[in-house]
């Protein structure tokens, strides 16, 4: 079953419709992610948007070159954070071949220590 879809309202987007990223305010809000640097912050809302709904994902460092991090430094530094604070874990590590590294998103960032 499809669920209805409303269109965007015209401050959120020129287009009708679409799709969206689902961010919780119980994410948002967290003090994880507040504390995230703001490299790491768009990192994850960019890896959500090319889930598209899926736990498990292809996002590349080429990819984040283009649309979040500036230097692939940034890119290795703002997905470490997110490794490390539990928002993502590394599925597949391609390091030695030319496939891309596979990530899932982790409800690890919500958990006490």
């Amino acid at each position: 079953m499809r669920a209805n879809r409303k269109p965007f309202k015209i401050y959120e987007s020129p287009n009708k419709g679409g799709y969206f990223v689902m961010l919780p305010n119980s994410l948002l809000d967290s003090d994880k992610f507040l504390n995230l640097s703001s490299s790491a912050k768009i990192l994850y809302i960019y890896m959500k948007k090319d889930a598209r709904g899926q736990e498990e994902f292809i996002f590349t460092q080429k990819r984040s070159l283009k649309y979040v991090c500036r230097s692939s430094a940034t890119f290795q530094s703002a997905k470490q954070e997110l490794i490390d604070n539990g928002f993502i874990e590394v599925v597949r590590a391609s390091k030695c071949s030319r496939t891309p590294n596979k990530y899932k998103f982790s409800p690890n960032w919500h958990k006490k220590k």
